[in-house]
Order: structure tokens, then sequence, then C-alpha cells
């Protein structure tokens, strides 16, 4: 059975930081422009008040909603495209050409797997609703509740099961799903360890990051003065502290949410299957 190492592949997000200062810039600025922009730009259509004009409210979020179809699918090139550049610096750090990120074969197979692993989430969990819906009807509540926390458990420990397939179709140029399963197995305990792990950490950077930045926000009345820029439809009406927030703060937060999430894994990967990973 493969094994890997847990250290190892918790640093491996970190290591590319450090390595790759330039990407982790030029990420940011991905993350700003795909990440944020589309959101940013829509955002004025939220400021019209149901209860001041239910019917402008109504009209403002039927234009938003003609655009989602587009944003999925721009949510799902983003993340194929930010986290195919992780995995190419972690297995591939000689492979730098524009800071990693490509769009490419590697790029649409691991969108592909990723939007199939989401429809089958989606699936279970909205089949396991329905069940545990119709369960909490005639059951005690404490039936419900652990009926619920199997239902995680399950989704949780299929998520670990098939965290590689998204390595995999990346570096094998084709779809794979249930491969992912026969590489992982055994190694349950030792993944959720790393997810687990990955929790912390991210609370942690959002303490010292994101929370500092919303206290700021708060103190300069930046929330309010974003709500009068709803109201006016405009984004270039936002407050300053928030677009330097949008601008600066929120991408660079982003690009090393991309590394230390994405990182990890790609070590893992390299770890318990290196010919294959190696030839990506």
């Amino acid at each position: 059975m493969a094994d890997f190492s847990m250290e190892k592949a918790l640093g491996s997000g970190f290591r590319v930081i450090t390595r790759n200062p330039a990407a982790i810039g030029v990420w940011a600025v991905f993350y700003l422009v795909v990440g944020l922009g589309p959101s940013m730009l829509l955002m004025p259509g939220l400021g019209h008040p149901m209860s001041a004009d239910p019917q402008a409210a109504f009209t403002a979020i039927s234009k938003m909603m003609v655009w989602m179809p587009f944003l999925w699918i721009l949510s799902l090139a983003h993340a194929a495209i930010a986290y195919g550049a992780v995995y190419r610096a972690v297995l591939t750090p000689e492979d730098g050409r524009y800071f990693y990120l490509r769009l490419s074969r590697q790029e649409l197979w691991l969108g592909l797997t990723l939007l199939v692993m989401l429809v089958l989430f989606v699936a279970f969990t909205g089949v396991a609703a329905i069940i545990i819906g119709v369960l909490s009807r005639s059951v005690p509540g404490v039936v419900t509740f652990l009926a619920i926390v199997g239902a995680l458990a399950v989704v949780v420990w299929l998520a670990l099961r098939l965290s590689m397939a998204g390595l995999m179709a990346f570096t094998e140029r084709r779809f794979v799903l249930m491969e992912s399963w026969t590489l992982t197995q055994g190694l349950g305990w030792k993944l959720f360890g790393v997810a687990f792990c990955q929790v912390v950490i991210i609370l942690a950077l959002e303490l010292v990051v994101l929370l500092p930045t919303m206290l700021v926000l708060g103190l300069t009345g930046a929330f309010k003065g974003l709500a009068e820029a709803a109201k006016a439809g405009h984004p270039l009406a936002y407050p300053l502290p928030v677009i330097a927030a949008y601008l600066i703060v929120l991408p660079i937060f982003g690009a090393l949410m991309y590394a230390i999430l994405g990182g990890p894994w790609a070590s893992i990967y390299q770890q318990i299957d290196g010919p294959r990973a190696e030839a990506a």
C-alpha cells in the first residue's frame, strides 16, 4: 500500500509560495480579474431594497440570473486554471512558463472531472436530504440528527477517496474518477488529517488577514458606503477602503489559498503515484 508524509504534504503549499513569489502576484491578479471581477460588476444589481421598490429589486435580480450560467462556467474554468497552476508548480516546477497558468488539455480534463464530481455530490446530497426529510416526520429528533451526521460523514469520506481524481485527470490528460478510489485505498484517515489541518490553517489565516480587514472596513464606515454605492448602481461609487480590499487584500489572500489548498494534494499524489505524477 502506498503511503505519504503529512508533514511534506502540508508544507508543499508554503514551498510554492516561498519559491514563486512572482507567480503568487500573477495569481492574485488572475483571482482579481476572473474570481472577483464578475461578482463585483454584478453587485450593484442588488442595490434595490425589496421593501422600497419590490418591482425594481425583482427586475434587477432577474437580470442578474441571466448571467448565472456564464458565472458557473467561469467559476469552473477559474478553478481548473488556478489549481492546474498549483499542480504544475508542485509536480513540474521547472515548467514555469506563464507563471504556471495555462488553458490546455490538462485544465480541460481537470475541469470536466471537477464538474462530474460536483454533479455527483449535489445529487447525493439532494437524495440524502429527501430521505432524511421523510424520516424526520416519523422518528425522534436524535435519530434525524444522527442521520444528518452520518450523511455528512459519507460525503467527507467520498470526497477524500475521490480526492486524487482531479490530479490524475490533470496528469494523464483524460477523464478519471474511480481510479482515485483504488489509489487512496487505506489512506482515508491520513487524508482526513491533511484536510483537517488545512481547515485549521485557513481559519488562522482568516483571523490574521480577513478579520483585521473587516474591522478596518467597519470602523471606516465602508459597509454603509457600500450599501449606498449599491443603491447608486455604479461600482465606481464604492468607498475607497472597499476598493482597496478588493484590489489588494482579497486577491493576495485568494492566491495564497490556491497554493495552500492545492499544494498538499499535489504533493500527496506525487508521493503515492510518483512515476505518473512526474510524467505530467
